[in-house]
């Protein structure tokens, strides 16, 4: 290949990538970063922290079929388990495995505005789900998931209120100090019973 055909064949792909990159919106949400690390003692420490994620009756569950419609109880709660890792440096990350059928970045930014204080922004945030089709659905910054992913249409901003929080507060309880351990139970609170009438 010629140096004009090269340069040809490269006009051509950065033109098509600059024509169609309005094509595709991209959705940016502020993402809260991390406050400088404070230096700690030498070595690895973990902290880890449980809370009770579980909604109250009513909400679509996030399944398709017969299983899909509004939740009417439970069999078993639901749970955001977090392990916080801090090295030497007081560098941070938070690893959060959720009870939910899957994530989203509009949860994944609230959590991250609620734990920034205690040095875990959006930067050292990892949000996982165990892709569990008997939880809630109504939280996601995606308009087909709230529409197709639960027997119930819909986005409610309590769900992502009351999801972000009880998350946060297992990584702020994880993140508290090595060996720390924070279980929230769903009693321990009175926010959830304020959203029992998302039915």
């Amino acid at each position: 290949m010629g140096r004009l055909q090269t340069f040809l064949a490269l006009a051509c792909v950065f033109m098509t990538g600059a024509l169609t990159a309005g094509c595709n919106p991209v959705l940016t949400l502020p993402a809260p970063a991390s406050p400088p690390p404070e230096p700690g003692p030498n070595g690895l420490q973990a902290g880890f922290g449980r809370a009770d994620i579980t909604p109250p009756p009513g909400l679509g569950i996030q399944a398709y079929g017969p299983s899909g419609g509004a939740a009417t109880g439970f069999r078993t709660r639901l749970y955001a388990r977090t392990i916080v890792l801090e090295d030497g440096d007081g560098q941070r990350v938070a690893f959060v495995s959720t009870d939910l059928g899957n994530v989203s970045i509009l949860l994944h930014r609230e959590i991250a505005r609620r734990t920034a204080a205690a040095g875990i922004g959006a930067d050292r945030l990892l949000l996982g789900a165990t892709h569990a089709h008997s939880g809630p659905g109504h939280f996601f910054s995606e308009q087909a998931y709230n529409k197709y992913a639960a027997g119930v249409q819909g986005f409610d901003p309590r769900v992502v209120d009351f999801l972000a929080e009880r998350i946060a507060g297992s990584v702020i309880g994880a993140a508290q100090g090595p060996g720390s351990y924070t279980h929230l139970r769903a009693h321990e609170t009175t926010s959830l019973i304020s959203y029992a009438g998302f039915g």
